[in-house]
């Protein structure tokens, strides 16, 4: 079944961050921004992450567009030396990406108090392309450019799906409902048990930890679950390789802990 241009986003900009930093953990994070652009046309801004991910090969380029030109999606990028349309700031490439999305998939003027960023609007046959799959051979020649984009959102929401980012606090657990029984807030996605005691950011806890890294909050809650701990240099060594031995200890320490929640 195609899947429309037009909607709302369905991945949230945690898990695309997350999911492009697995790849290429030195990446810029626009993910927000992708989000909050698409939602002012009515644009898919997960779907069209996707699609950067694919046209910047995971912001690592290499091809003929350049990182500088803040043109994530090709724009202009014609074939030949041609290298494409420059923005001058990432913001403003994106929402380019975004208009040229609306402009192949609608044919409404832009919504009200927008500006045209896009240099190749007017270029489109507006609302030829109302799904993702139909900007194959339109958008770039390839004939799979479309299930490419779709496929690494698939792959996205397969890995990512179920991963929430932090909710309470200092945001390093789910809330509890006052049971003792942990909840998602959706009432979908599995939670993670609460902590008995007020958590302490794991980058004021350990010196080799930032505060802003895609893993941070995956470390916080292993961390004040038991599950993991420090060395005795107050450093975590998030880069260190585990031994087998530490995997099960760590995987024997998270059944203890599935099986205290379930009693």
């Amino acid at each position: 079944m195609p899947t429309p241009i037009l909607g709302q986003p369905e991945a949230t900009a945690f898990q695309l961050r997350n999911y492009l930093h697995q790849v290429n953990p030195s990446a810029p994070d626009y993910s927000t921004w992708y989000l909050t652009i698409g939602r002012k046309y009515g644009v898919r801004g997960d779907i069209a992450f996707c699609q950067s991910l694919l046209e910047t090969n995971y912001w690592r380029f290499g091809n003929l567009v350049l990182p500088e030109q803040n043109n994530f999606a090709g724009i202009g990028a014609v074939g030949g030396a041609e290298r494409g349309n420059v923005f001058p700031t990432p913001q403003a490439g994106i929402e380019a990406q975004i208009q040229h999305l609306y402009a192949y998939s609608s044919s409404l003027p832009l919504p009200a108090n927008t500006v045209q960023i896009d240099p190749r609007f007017g270029l489109v046959t507006r609302g030829i392309a109302p799904a993702f799959e139909n900007l194959s051979g339109r958008w770039a020649s390839d004939a799979n450019y479309g299930a490419k984009i779709i496929g690494i959102y698939k792959d996205l929401i397969a890995t990512q799906g179920a991963l929430n980012p932090p909710t309470t606090g200092g945001g390093t657990t789910a809330p509890s409902t006052g049971t003792g029984q942990p909840t998602s807030g959706t009432g979908t996605t599995p939670a993670t048990p609460t902590p008995p005691v007020a958590p302490v950011p794991v980058n004021q806890r350990f010196a080799d930890i930032d505060a802003n890294a895609w893993y941070t909050p995956y470390v916080q809650r292993i961390v004040d679950l038991g599950i993991m701990r420090g060395e005795e240099d107050n450093r975590f060594h998030p880069n260190d390789t585990a031994t087998r031995a530490e995997l099960v200890a760590a995987l024997y320490q998270l059944y203890q802990t599935l099986q205290k929640n379930q009693t």
